[in-house]
């Protein structure tokens, strides 16, 4: 997605953010684009799943189920109405997610 025309330049892209909605409905979505977004929305129904069948019950448990189906609901919606801004905002939501999964690591161990 880094070399398409709705990747922006402070992303490390070589495109403009303001052309996500150009020819809406009908864009023509980057090669790859479809396989990264529906590979990004099963992460996150695979994640809601686990949370859902096999984590012990904290106390932000149901905070975390709120926020597992909010994160479905927008990626169908995206999906849905063929809205190509899923895309930039996934890959957000994955560079977050590296940080995220460090801080939950050094806060529920004992180092």
């Amino acid at each position: 997605m880094k070399d398409t025309f709705m990747f922006p330049t402070y992303l490390g892209g070589s495109g403009d953010i303001f052309l996500l909605f150009k020819d809406f409905p009908y864009l023509d979505f980057p090669s790859g684009y479809k396989y990264y977004f529906t590979g990004t929305m099963g992460f996150h129904l695979a994640n809601c799943i686990h949370h859902l069948t096999t984590t012990e019950k904290s106390n932000d448990y149901f905070e975390m189920i709120v926020h597992h189906l909010v994160t479905l609901y927008l990626y169908g919606y995206s999906y849905m109405i063929h809205a190509c801004g899923g895309g930039v905002i996934a890959v957000l939501h994955d560079i977050a997610d590296i940080f995220i999964s460090n801080a939950r690591i050094w806060a529920e161990t004992e180092y």
